[in-house]
């Protein structure tokens, strides 16, 4: 053929420089052969002949039928990155001055959009971090208030629930007062359950983290989150054979796993199926590299939660649980787990359950 290809035919790597089209042919030029700085292009007008491409000739040239190559370095910061080949099909044939600009244009243009692209990305991974601190700042913020107020608030409910038991005995024989004080009582336990809750999202309590199996700490638990949903939900386990462990709290990961159970139970007033599944995943989070994390999944078979606020349901206090609900439960899974180096993930479809992931970086490897 007479004519001749513009590229970029292949995109190659400055290491081997392989060629291919829809194969590989095992051919390569070596980094030396390719052009310095100051060369634009390098041109092989008889491909067959030239020792640029004699290791090509056999595998490649022929069987292809090209007779000559122009090849076009792509640079990154003085260094060769790729090239952008191309290819004559025929016998030899001399590339001519303008052909070798636009060789050198393409290139040149290859170079700028990586460039941009990389910039871009860059700036868009910044923008992200700068979110997450704000974000992580206004939560410190809000959890260094909740912790104030819970303890004004822990010493009213000590005077109230004194109050109401001293009622009682001084009511004895009085049904209708020792049942309004009962319930008092009541309110005031609930109470207490609150200020729990505001404390720990306050990180008021300490902490011991130590190298945790998951699967085993899991199994520990079973009776304990079986016992949390009730009898009309099943709890089904799936553990991986061989899990990594991770830095963290027992207790921290207790009070994660029975919040998240017990949102589970709430979203299934009928009854359902809670599955937790342990595995390990690797990718990268976050340009954080490609990191080993030990997933703990959540699955239930509940209502689900509507699309159009399934994004603030780690928002302090938001609640679609009305009265029954204080709006601190996954916000304080959210916590712990950011603790523990990790983050959480949900998804859920209206009418088909939810899914929890906690992300839980593996510092060590199975035992």
């Amino acid at each position: 053929m007479t004519g001749w290809r513009s590229g970029p035919t292949s995109w190659c790597s400055p290491r081997t420089a392989k060629r291919s089209r829809g194969r590989s042919c095992g051919g390569a030029i070596s980094p030396p052969t390719l052009p310095r700085s100051e060369r634009r292009v390098v041109c092989a007008e008889d491909a067959l002949t030239s020792p640029l491409t004699a290791e090509l000739t056999a595998a490649y040239l022929v069987p292809l039928g090209i007779g000559a190559l122009m090849d076009a370095p792509i640079y990154r910061e003085g260094r060769i990155v790729g090239v952008v080949c191309h290819e004559h099909l025929g016998g030899a044939r001399a590339w001519t001055e303008p052909e070798q600009h636009f060789a050198a244009s393409v290139a040149q243009t290859f170079a700028r959009l990586a460039e941009e692209a990389e910039r871009f990305d860059v700036e868009s991974r910044v923008g992200a971090a700068h979110g997450q601190l704000e974000r992580l700042e206004r939560m410190a913020a809000l959890a260094r208030l909740a912790a104030g107020v819970a303890h004004d608030f822990r010493n009213v409910l000590h005077s109230v629930g004194i109050l109401a038991e001293m009622i009682q005995q001084e009511c004895a024989g009085m049904s209708p007062v020792q049942a309004l004080a009962s319930d008092i009582r009541v309110g005031v336990r609930r109470g207490e359950t609150l200020v729990q809750n505001l404390l720990a999202f306050g990180q008021e309590a300490p902490s011991s983290p130590t190298m945790l199996d998951i699967p085993a700490e899991l199994r520990s638990m079973e009776r304990l989150l079986t016992l949390s949903v009730g009898s009309g939900v099943r709890v089904e386990f799936a553990m991986a054979d061989r899990v990594g462990r991770v830095l963290m709290d027992a207790k921290d990961l207790e009070r994660m796993m029975v919040n998240l159970a017990l949102n589970a139970r709430d979203a299934m007033p009928s009854g359902g199926t809670l599955r937790i599944t342990v595995c390990e995943s690797e990718h990268d989070q976050g340009g954080l590299h490609n990191t080993t994390w030990v997933l703990v999944e959540l699955s239930d078979s509940g209502i689900g939660i509507p699309a159009d606020v399934v994004h603030r349901v780690f928002e302090p206090f938001f609640t679609t649980k009305g009265e029954r609900g204080t709006g601190l439960g996954l916000p304080i899974v959210e916590q712990l787990v950011g603790k523990a180096g990790g983050y959480v993930r949900v998804e859920s479809t209206p009418g088909n359950g939810t899914t929890f992931r906690l992300f839980l970086p593996r510092l060590a490897p199975a035992a």
